[in-house]
């Protein structure tokens, strides 16, 4: 397997693989990464990636806290945002 060849991260190409396969990292001790946050990285430029974070929480109600400050400050009601956060990031 890739782990066994000692494979440690797996670089995805599209946003829409990175959404999709993220939540893997949970299953397999492989790092999944979009290639372009391992490509900033290596210029020195960190930006956590927020959708693979609330994915692996797998906490609807914690993301829903997180984004709070986010939501007020761009006027979205959080009855609004739950049933979105609940079908995207669900527990």
């Amino acid at each position: 397997t890739a782990v066994d060849e000692g494979i440690y991260a797996f670089a995805t190409l599209y946003h829409g693989c990175q959404r999709t396969i993220c939540a893997y990292e949970e299953k397999f001790p492989i790092e999944i990464e979009h290639y372009l946050s391992l490509f900033a990285r290596g210029l020195g430029i960190e930006h956590e990636d927020l959708f693979k974070k609330y994915s692996l929480w797998r906490d609807p109600a914690r993301v829903m806290a997180e984004m709070g400050a986010c939501m007020e400050a761009s006027g979205v009601r959080p009855e609004r945002a739950q049933k979105l956060v609940e079908l995207t990031f669900p527990a």
